[in-house]
């Protein structure tokens, strides 16, 4: 399975996935929008412990595929 998340300033979203062709779709798609202020996809498994701390994304066993973080620059 993989899942996408969604993180914005006021709460985060999560997509779910059986093909990662599609997945990595939506993640170039989420990506290019710049709605969301951090992107994470990931292939997981059952059991499996995520999410984002203060240094990114912590996924320990977890496959990370792509990651993305929006620059703010000197806003």
């Amino acid at each position: 399975m993989y899942l996408l998340i969604k993180c914005f300033e006021d709460g985060d979203s999560y997509q779910t996935f059986s093909d990662l062709k599609e997945a990595k779709k939506v993640f170039k798609e989420e990506k290019k929008d710049e709605f969301y202020h951090n992107l994470a996809l990931c292939e997981i498994g059952p059991d499996q412990s995520f999410g984002f701390s203060e240094y990114g994304f912590d996924g320990e066993g977890v496959n990370v595929i792509a990651e993305w973080s929006r620059d703010y620059g000197d806003q």
